[in-house]
């Protein structure tokens, strides 16, 4: 069997709906943006072999699925990953409808050129394929500026969503359910099992997220230093180091509202959208401390919490509702100790997935 039939195989025996071969239609107009994350998803996979040379072939592909959702798994003596149509739109259908708001992002290209009367978009609907079909459409930016710039956030959403997903594989976590659970297939929406279980999978994906983040954090660190005093397309200035460090933190809680809320998932997922989030940021803010210097930590911390503040004022202001929770509902006394179960329940884990790890398990 090829690749793309073991795919389809593993979309069908989980319910997923089939490949979708978009690529090979030029005439969509979504074709281009699935090649284009296909190239990034491609050259994420690269690296991890070039860095693990042990590592087993990994194959990427679409799922014909209007749900959001994205996964990894195991058949044989290669991996694969899914990502579906649904989180492809809903994550461009937001980004640009951001964009294309002439009161966000004031500093990029010519907010005075957008339309300040967009058509509501019934976010309730979490399927993009129900969206399509109760006539929402995309709408670009009218600034070239905003759309390179919309672009690039997706690009950080898309870098931190396979980069999460490549981690699963090469920090063992696909091979250990596999050899536990017996079955290696780790989605991020739609899991069940027992309280133990549950638990055991949070510190996985909690463990998945901070290798991800690391790696968006030292790539705009490089990305600030080659760029000097050039700048980006969408700018008219350099940037500040801190603002190529913004724009994932935004990309990555857009991405975190996508998968996190019910309203645009359909599910709740654990741990809840505003827990994993915190612990996901407090990461972020360790990782620049360390790389800032420990006099930077007010930076760091600043620039974090201007990413999550400025991600809930966009969703607000294209007609989202606020996430279910903030947060500052992270420091009840039931998500402190939630949070003490999930870093048990990761020590716990760690050792046992040692032998199927292909790199040590440090974050």
């Amino acid at each position: 069997m090829t690749e793309q039939e073991i795919f389809e195989g593993v979309c069908s025996a989980n319910g997923l709906g089939l490949r979708l071969d978009i690529e090979n239609y030029p005439d969509v107009p979504a074709a281009p943006a699935y090649a284009h994350t296909r190239k990034i998803a491609q050259e994420l996979i690269e690296s991890a072999r070039a860095m693990f040379p042990l590592l087993l072939p990994i194959h990427f592909d679409f799922v014909n699925s209007g749900e959001i959702n994205a996964w990894a798994t195991r058949v044989e003596d290669k991996y694969f990953i899914g990502l579906t149509a649904g989180a492809m739109s809903m994550l461009h259908l937001i980004l640009d409808r951001m964009l294309a708001h002439p009161l966000l992002f004031p500093t990029i290209g010519e907010p005075d050129a957008e339309d300040p009367n967009l058509p509501s978009v019934p976010w309730h609907i979490p399927n993009a394929e129900r969206l399509f079909n109760a006539g929402v459409r995309p709408i670009l930016p009218k600034s070239r500026a905003r759309c390179l710039y919309a672009n690039h956030l997706a690009d950080q959403a898309i870098l931190f969503l396979v980069g999460h997903e490549v981690p699963h594989i090469t920090r063992g976590h696909v091979d250990y359910l596999q050899y536990t659970t017996g079955s290696a297939f780790i989605a991020e929406l739609g899991w069940s099992g027992t309280p133990e279980g549950r638990l055991e999978r949070q510190a996985l994906e909690v463990d998945a997220d901070e290798r991800s983040l690391r790696a968006r954090c030292y790539s705009a660190l490089g990305t600030a230093r080659i760029a000097g005093e050039k700048f980006p397309p969408w700018s008219i200035a350099s940037r500040h180091p801190g603002e190529w460090q913004f724009d994932w933190g935004f990309a990555v809680n857009t991405l975190f509202r996508l998968f996190g809320d019910p309203m645009f998932s359909g599910v709740q997922p654990y741990p809840p959208l505003p827990l994993r989030r915190r612990l996901a940021m407090d990461s972020a803010i360790h990782l620049l401390t360390q790389a800032w210097g420990d006099k930077q930590i007010k930076l760091a911390r600043e620039v974090i919490l201007w990413a999550v503040l400025r991600t809930e004022a966009a969703f607000e202001a294209v007609g989202a509702d606020s996430s279910d929770g903030g947060l500052n509902d992270t420091n009840t006394p039931q998500s402190i100790d939630h949070t003490k179960r999930i870093a048990a329940a990761w020590q716990a884990v760690e050792s046992k997935l040692k032998p199927q790890s292909y790199e040590r398990l440090e974050v």
